[in-house]
């Protein structure tokens, strides 16, 4: 392949290293894209948000929960992002958002070790209703198939804060 100063002037080649999502976030060399026939790819769509929800301000001005949040370094990267997420993804019959809240309360951080995939009602009754036993029981007990084994007894102890056994 030949490259010229006219390519790289042309925007034809690009730095799979330069950090183009809000100066941090870049898209790294590997297998993944984020983009198939022009439609952005799930990966894509979930690692692009991750950075909005974190360094938007216009976004935080509407949801202020998210100020002070942060991405991992290794997040930084959409070729690892791409490939946690596909090894975390699992058959659901709802569709999955990146949650940061159920394994670590309170936590701050979207990195490998803190975040997972959770379908939209448990994210949301996680943000707003986390220390309501019976909510989180009702949760537990609608999701509680569709959801892999460790996040079915995370959220198996949501519903034992007050030492009630749902199971």
């Amino acid at each position: 392949m030949w490259v010229t100063l006219q390519n790289i002037k042309n925007g034809q080649i690009k730095n799979p290293y330069h950090k183009t999502v809000y100066g941090i976030g870049y898209y790294g060399d590997g297998k993944y894209t984020a983009r198939i026939n022009g439609i952005k790819t799930e990966e894509y769509i979930k690692w692009f948000s991750m950075f909005n929800r974190c360094y938007d301000e216009k976004y935080q001005e509407k949801q202020p929960t998210y100020i002070d949040c942060s991405v991992s370094e290794e997040f930084w990267n959409f070729q690892n992002f791409a490939k946690w997420y596909n090894k975390k993804k699992y058959v659901c019959n709802y569709p999955l958002e990146l949650d940061k809240d159920l394994l670590y309360e309170g936590n701050r951080i979207y990195s490998p070790h803190t975040c997972c995939l959770l379908p939209k009602e448990i994210n949301n009754g996680i943000n707003y209703h986390r220390h309501d036993i019976n909510f989180m029981s009702k949760l537990y007990y609608k999701y509680k198939d569709e959801l892999p084994y460790y996040l079915r007894m995370e959220l198996y102890k949501l519903t034992l804060e007050t030492g009630e056994d749902v199971a």
